[in-house]
């Protein structure tokens, strides 16, 4: 079992167990005592999706049956520390939606723009905790824009200014 981080998620994959009659996915903190996570898998899944924790964990596959009945092994999350070097868009119509990873223990987040490559800056007024994971917003598709997108976070783990996105639309 392998996993990636995107945005707030832990992305796991693993080998599809056939012939399995339960598949659960399994967590720890201290390596000992794991807790078993509402996460419906079965014996056709090869994947799975969870919010990443604000603390380090341990994650294994527990497979009941078939050819690959047993434990898997563990991977371990820390949570990353430093600026939030993962903000993305993606826009879909009218709509942008930004995702990035937690700003676990912000006190203050806030989202910047600029419309001028970045010689000037401003505070979009988006609604911005240390539990966000994403911020979405409407677009007008008639105009044009071409902005470039910061997230700034004071205080916590993630602490400074995020990398910078641009975000260019023209009808």
């Amino acid at each position: 079992m392998t996993f990636v981080q995107s945005g707030g998620n832990l992305n796991f994959t693993f080998s599809k167990p056939d012939g399995a009659t339960s598949v659960t996915l399994w967590a720890s903190q201290d390596g000992q005592n794991w807790s078993k996570l509402g996460v419906l898998l079965d014996k056709d899944s090869s994947s799975a999706t969870i919010g990443a924790p604000d603390t380090p964990m341990k994650y294994k596959l527990l497979v009941m049956g078939g050819s690959k009945s047993g434990g898997s092994n563990t991977v371990e999350f820390t949570p990353p520390n430093g600026p939030i070097d993962d903000l993305a868009y993606e826009r879909t119509g009218g709509l942008v939606k930004l995702t990035f990873s937690k700003p676990v223990g912000a006190t203050r987040v806030k989202l910047k723009f600029s419309q001028d490559a970045g010689l000037t800056w401003a505070d979009y007024p988006a609604q911005l905790d240390e539990n966000s994971t994403s911020y979405s917003f409407g677009i007008n598709l008639g105009n044009t824009f071409d902005w470039k997108l910061q997230l700034v976070v004071e205080g916590g783990n993630r602490e400074g200014e995020s990398n910078i996105v641009t975000f260019i639309y023209h009808p």
